[in-house]
């Protein structure tokens, strides 16, 4: 499904009940593949709005997350978007560079600033592996 994506259209979007829905973007600056996906989430009455690039390559589907909405705004998110099809076009795979590079783990603290734990490698890591704290 095709709408041209902005602040108020990504606010208004509503998520299905169970599942996932995508809105692409229909701006005449968005590049091919550049949408919104919309997740419903068990625990808020607010749906989850993760900016995406969907893109083919060596005949592979691959879905990309930019970011998440309203940390990305409509403009960052499309702007980061061309970036990307530009690399996909000159036959790079940004989502597996972005798999294949270390992480920086940083466990911040209350009060003590930030405290570098190591790399960490994707592969290496699962959801369960991460405590997030606030503070």
């Amino acid at each position: 499904m095709g709408v041209k994506l902005s602040e108020p259209a990504v606010k208004a979007a509503k998520a299905p009940e169970k599942g996932t829905k995508y809105l692409f973007d229909d701006h005449r600056d968005a590049p091919r593949g550049f949408g919104l996906k919309l997740s419903s989430v068990a625990r808020s009455d607010q749906p989850k709005r993760v900016f995406i690039i969907r893109y083919k390559l060596a005949g592979a589907d691959r879905q990309m997350t930019i970011g998440e909405w309203p940390t990305w705004s409509v403009e960052a998110a499309r702007a980061r978007a061309k970036e990307l099809r530009r690399e996909i076009d000159d036959g790079a795979d940004p989502l597996a560079r972005r798999r294949a590079a270390p992480r920086l783990l940083v466990v911040r603290t209350p009060g003590s600033g930030e405290v570098d734990v190591g790399d960490v490698q994707a592969d290496d890591r699962k959801r369960s592996d991460f405590v997030r704290r606030s503070g």
